[in-house]
């Protein structure tokens, strides 16, 4: 991800989210974790608003100078620009539950929705927008990213908010496994 302003509040509540964590006190976590997706949702939803609003000047500031098909450039440019309003949005969502769990501690689960949604709404829902819908053009594949990302920012608020992460114990040292009998004599 980029270090755009979002990802700085994600850095900046991970350490915070997780010194209040150390600190014992989860009410903290939830207070500031609420306090980074507010701003980030709402610096997002600005920010979409204001290229949704001006997405056909935004296109046309795209599109290159006398080519005879600049009008549909800017077409299509527009659509596309709805379509990243509405992923970035959804983007912040994730972005803050993302560091606000990696600051609790809990990476596995998300890793691993990730590496699943990315399969099969990335790859898979890329390819079939693309493959049955061709008419949609480059709005079909952005589709399947806006389904991947609202996927993703509603799986790591509810992971947030219905708190798994609270049984994490960052304090318990970790249990050795001890080696087989056969590895520890070689």
């Amino acid at each position: 991800e980029a270090l755009g302003p979002v990802a700085l509040v994600g850095m900046a509540l991970t350490a915070a989210g997780g010194k209040a964590i150390g600190e014992g006190n989860r009410a903290q976590a939830r207070r500031i974790t609420r306090w980074g997706a507010g701003i980030g949702i709402v610096y997002m939803g600005l920010a979409g608003v204001a290229v949704v609003a001006f997405r056909e000047p935004l296109a046309w500031a795209m599109a290159p100078p006398n080519d005879p098909a600049a009008a549909q450039i800017v077409e299509w440019t527009g659509r596309l620009l709805i379509v990243c309003a509405i992923y970035q949005v959804f983007d912040a969502l994730f972005i803050i539950h993302t560091h606000a769990l990696r600051g609790a501690g809990d990476t596995y689960v998300p890793a691993v929705l990730a590496a699943i949604f990315a399969l099969v709404f990335l790859l898979a829902g890329g390819w079939a927008a693309a493959a049955v819908f061709p008419e949609l053009g480059a709005v079909g594949p952005w589709l399947a990213g806006v389904i991947y990302v609202v996927a993703m920012g509603l799986g790591m608020w509810a992971r947030w908010r219905f708190g798994p992460w609270e049984r994490i114990d960052l304090f318990k040292p970790p249990t050795a496994t001890p080696l087989p009998a056969s590895a520890s004599a070689s």
